[in-house]
């Protein structure tokens, strides 16, 4: 990487009319991405709002849009079995009256935006609400089927786990903050940036 260039975060006002004044959902009931869904790349997300003059909104992670969520599958949350098209899991346990960090992990799953009458894919997707499940734990009274998501969740002392999921069908708040970075490629330097989604 030569160079990092958060003023991109800072960069466009984006006309969304659509987006505030929320959209009816025209997926799947069960929340899964209909058959023959037009899906779009997260870089058209300037592009869908063009010709949308009643509302703008900066893509710096603080403005709020309103929208229906859509996964590729139905998964099970590894902690509670709930049923689910995404989830975070984190764990941590206090030891001497510090807080530890044991392990942050997330679904490896498809996820898209409802945008007008095409579907946005959602490459970084992030939680901003309470946790659906959080309890602690003395070590080795963890529920057996914890260490499906991993050994790294066993063994260690007492310690709390979380788990956030989005449940199909449901309709969220979402923020959007941009990102980008240039990195070295052999013809030169190559420019990214990424759509950071927020879940509120």
């Amino acid at each position: 990487m030569v160079a990092n260039v958060d003023s991109l975060s800072l960069a466009v006002l984006f006309v969304i009319a659509l987006f505030t004044n929320g959209v009816t959902a025209k997926g799947d009931d069960g929340g899964l991405l209909p058959p023959g869904a037009e899906v779009v790349g997260q870089e058209h997300m300037e592009t869908l709002s063009d010709g949308m003059d009643d509302y703008t909104l900066l893509f710096d992670g603080k403005d709020e849009i309103k929208c229906h969520v859509y996964g590729a599958d139905i998964l099970e949350a590894p902690f509670t079995g709930e049923e689910c098209i995404h989830w975070w899991l984190e764990s941590y346990y206090e030891e001497d009256d510090a807080r530890y960090h044991i392990i942050t992990r997330q679904a490896d799953s498809d996820l898209y935006l409802e945008v007008g009458d095409v579907f946005v894919e959602v490459r970084f997707p992030e939680h901003g609400f309470k946790p659906n499940y959080k309890k602690r734990y003395e070590s080795g009274k963890q529920p057996e089927h914890f260490g499906s998501a991993g050994p790294e969740f066993l063994g260690y002392p007492e310690a709390t786990y979380y788990e956030w999921r989005l449940n199909p069908g449901k309709e969220h708040k979402v923020t959007v903050s941009v990102f980008g970075g240039a990195y070295e490629v052999p013809e030169g330097v190559e420019y990214v940036t990424n759509y950071v989604f927020t879940f509120k």
